[in-house]
């Protein structure tokens, strides 16, 4: 299984993306994003929304937005069956490098602070905690800050 990792494509999202990454971010989210606000999104930041794609099928995506030189990771999920096997990782690094080029210095996103296999995984990429935002998700859950330098 891990061999057909070789086939993985990151490319920029299009419309024809946008069903599979909604039924990505309703499996993988309890209070996921509406199609619209995913399809706004979309149209909003088509350089940094990416999709990974295996044999045509949508298995992650990502979508940042670019402030002058920061940029903030707003989502990044990866289908539950392809979870563990450096999707993420992969989506992670593309964005980096590319905002990098772009002139972004730093990283911000948030992500619950229960969510433990998301926090490594950004730690993992030299994330650091820069703090609880208590309350934040709508349905009351706390989240943790992070931020990444990259210049």
């Amino acid at each position: 299984m891990q061999s057909d990792l070789n086939l993985l494509r990151i490319v920029k999202c299009q419309g024809r993306h946008i069903r599979e990454v909604c039924d990505i971010e309703y499996k993988s989210f309890s209070n996921p994003f509406p199609e619209e606000y995913l399809i706004e999104l979309f149209r909003m930041f088509p350089e940094t929304f990416l999709v990974a794609e295996l044999d045509g099928q949508t298995v992650g995506y990502l979508v940042a937005s670019i402030s002058g030189r920061r940029a903030h990771i707003i989502s990044l999920a990866v289908d539950e069956k392809f979870r563990g096997r450096h999707v993420g990782s992969i989506l992670l690094q593309t964005i980096i490098d590319n905002l990098k080029v772009n002139g972004v210095e730093e990283i911000l996103l948030e992500v619950r602070l229960d969510n433990i296999a998301a926090r490594r995984l950004y730690e993992k990429f030299g994330f650091e905690a820069a703090g609880d935002l208590r309350g934040y998700y709508e349905d009351g859950g706390d989240a943790a800050l992070y931020r990444l330098r990259i210049y």
